[in-house]
């Protein structure tokens, strides 16, 4: 292995851990990584099931509201 192969697995190595540490910390602080920008809020992410629990009474009406209106506005 010669210097150049070891700088690339080392830069390749550094990508890895900062990937890992920010999807880490984005966990910790409650971001959403389903990719709409939700916060897990909307019927249609995945973290949605495991987050009703720490949702209110009033924002789980919002949301079911929400949910209502949109499956009217597909029926028409």
């Amino acid at each position: 292995m010669n210097i150049i192969d070891i700088i690339i697995v080392a830069v390749i190595a550094i990508l890895m851990w900062l990937a890992g540490r920010k999807i880490y910390q984005d966990k910790k602080n409650g971001v959403s990584s389903c990719g709409a920008g939700c916060s897990g809020s909307c019927a249609s992410c995945p973290s949605y099931h495991a987050k009703t629990s720490e949702v209110s009474e009033e924002e789980l009406k919002r949301i079911r509201h929400s949910i209502r209106k949109r499956e009217e506005a597909l029926r028409k």
